[in-house]
């Protein structure tokens, strides 16, 4: 007979590999107004997307996420798309 069986919660973060270090990175790849960038890239204002509007913007590591230019929401979630490029440095 088998032992008993257990149910997990996925993991509340995954890990990115880089050149440069390990960024954690939530599994839902969002980040809300207020919070501080930890990965450059391309993101995308769900609200606006969910409203049939399509707002993207490019953020730096470090800087905080605003709110929204085109929604009259002031509490907004961004969505990464695609993380900056890794410049290789000799």
């Amino acid at each position: 007979m088998c032992g008993p069986a257990f149910l997990t919660r996925a993991p509340l973060f995954v890990t990115i590999h880089s050149l440069e270090s390990e960024v954690p990175l939530n599994s839902s790849r969002t980040w809300k107004s207020g919070e501080i960038c930890r990965i450059p890239g391309l993101y995308r204002c769900q609200n606006c997307h969910l409203a049939g509007r399509e707002f993207t913007r490019e953020f730096e590591a470090g800087k905080v996420f605003p709110m929204c230019d085109s929604c009259p929401e002031k509490d907004v979630t961004w969505r990464l798309l695609k993380p900056a490029a890794v410049r290789a440095t000799a």
